[in-house]
């Protein structure tokens, strides 16, 4: 990391500095089968993610790159005609786990983390131009040693398209996307809401031509995309006061676009 604060003057409290580090990742797999076109995975490696470079820069003694380690079991079968499905069990541990700061716009790194959850995917050929693919993910996120929740940490999700795609260059996806409720804090006393929404799009390629009329949130639902718990405070309020701040999803949208392949 190299970083110049022009906000602060040089001195405490300005993130000015170069920091460096590096971290090997070790990666495996193995694979049994296939029997009956059926075959069963496992997969553990080690991994990082890289901390706010400010916050790095400023305190000598945070992590650089906290290291992540995970595991994976599950199954691929073909064994139903037109059903490809996957499924699988998993754990990923974290050192450290970053944590949003909405008043600074910062963030902060905390304890360690434990996820472990389960993950299925279908994908069906309803007939030889319509196809339905699906995926699902349920997990569980908290802090090890104290039980608290991950903040935000998505808990059930779900996404859904129905594709199809017609002789001479026209194809159309209507795609659902689900995510569940899920903690806004750590003792879980407020709860970040879920949504779904639709998206249509179809698109047509005459040879180097293509076009496309998209219609974002179909439905038109009332959804709020990216959620933070803090606290704030009105004029009108004695004190400042803790609750969700949120930035609404957007509405019904229409996209045209043509695009010019050479």
């Amino acid at each position: 990391y190299s970083i110049r604060d022009k906000l602060n003057p040089p001195g405490p409290g300005a993130a000015t500095g170069k920091v460096d580090d590096a971290r090997p990742s070790l990666k495996g797999n193995l694979i049994f089968g296939p029997w009956a076109d059926t075959e069963v995975f496992l997969n553990a490696g080690s991994g990082f993610h890289s901390n706010d470079a400010r916050a790095v820069v400023m305190n000598a003694t945070m992590q650089t790159l906290p290291k992540a380690t995970g595991y994976e079991i599950g199954v691929r079968t073909k064994a139903v005609r037109r059903l490809d499905l996957r499924a699988s069990l998993w754990l990923l541990d974290l050192t450290s786990e970053l944590r949003f700061v909405g008043d600074d716009g910062t963030t902060e790194a905390k304890g360690a983390t434990r996820r472990y959850g389960t993950e299925a995917s279908a994908r069906l050929t309803l007939a030889d131009w319509l196809l339905l693919v699906s995926d699902w993910t349920l997990t569980h996120a908290e802090f090890r040693g104290t039980g608290e929740a991950v903040p935000l940490a998505p808990e059930l999700t779900i996404r859904t398209d129905l594709i199809a795609r017609l002789p001479g260059g026209l194809e159309s996806n209507l795609e659902m996307r689900y995510l569940g409720d899920r903690p806004a804090i750590e003792d879980r006393s407020a709860m970040a809401k879920g949504y779904t929404v639709f998206d249509w799009t179809t698109r047509y390629r005459y040879k180097q031509i293509a076009a496309f009329v998209s219609i974002e949130n179909l439905f038109n639902a009332q959804w709020r995309e990216a959620q933070f718990f803090f606290e704030s405070q009105l004029w009108t309020e004695a004190a400042p006061v803790g609750d969700i701040h949120f930035t609404p999803g957007v509405p019904r949208t229409f996209l045209l676009g043509i695009s010019l392949y050479f």
